[in-house]
């Protein structure tokens, strides 16, 4: 039996981290959508992963297939997504659950940015004048809930999910998910004009 998308389908660059028989991990970047609003939208991951893959969760009935957490427009990095309705329950009540952790390098324009939530990690931190880059560890996979909670809705805020890690393997040989590299802290050097 074929399943039908929902969704059209989109070619263009596709970074796959990870695929088994019910879920895939892949690499969302910055400034693409993550999934279209309505059926009838393009330009996302997903309507990319729609290429390769026509075994999504939910993909006959969804404009966001096999979802299960968020990246915002503006944000980058590694994304999860069932291939099947059990993964996608699974995964779903694992990411509810608060079993799914997720790292984070948050670049924010705020030089002291407000205390994190008990259920945000501060791994590292480094400041740059008025910008300051965070290494983080949550449990939560939505990046616009960050935003809003701990950073206020209004705060310029850059976030990549540089790594996952799941309960359990499902299908997967390894638990975690990773970019491959660490992302290396940015040099900045500062320099004043003589006046």
């Amino acid at each position: 039996m074929e399943k039908h998308p929902l969704l059209p389908v989109d070619t263009g660059p596709l970074d796959l981290w990870y695929e088994g028989p019910t879920f895939l991990v892949a690499d969302k970047p910055p400034g693409l959508p993550l999934h279209p609003r309505d059926a009838a939208g393009r330009g996302t991951l997903v309507n990319r992963l729609l290429q390769t893959n026509r075994w999504l969760a939910e993909m006959e009935t969804s404009p966001a297939p096999g979802v299960v957490h968020r990246l915002a427009d503006p944000d980058s990095g590694l994304v999860l997504v069932a291939k099947t309705e059990e993964a996608a329950a699974r995964l779903r009540e694992w990411h509810t659950a608060g079993r799914i952790r997720f790292r984070y390098r948050v670049v924010t324009g705020r030089a002291t940015p407000p205390p994190p939530p008990e259920e945000v990690a501060v791994l590292a931190q480094r400041l740059y004048g008025e910008w300051t880059a965070l290494d983080i560890e949550t449990p939560w996979g939505d990046t616009d809930r960050l935003r809003t909670v701990w950073l206020g809705p209004d705060t310029v805020a850059r976030f990549t999910c540089y790594a996952l890690t799941l309960p359990d393997t499902l299908d997967a040989p390894t638990a975690g998910f990773a970019l491959g590299r660490s992302v290396p802290w940015p040099r900045l050097e500062l320099y004043t004009a003589p006046t």
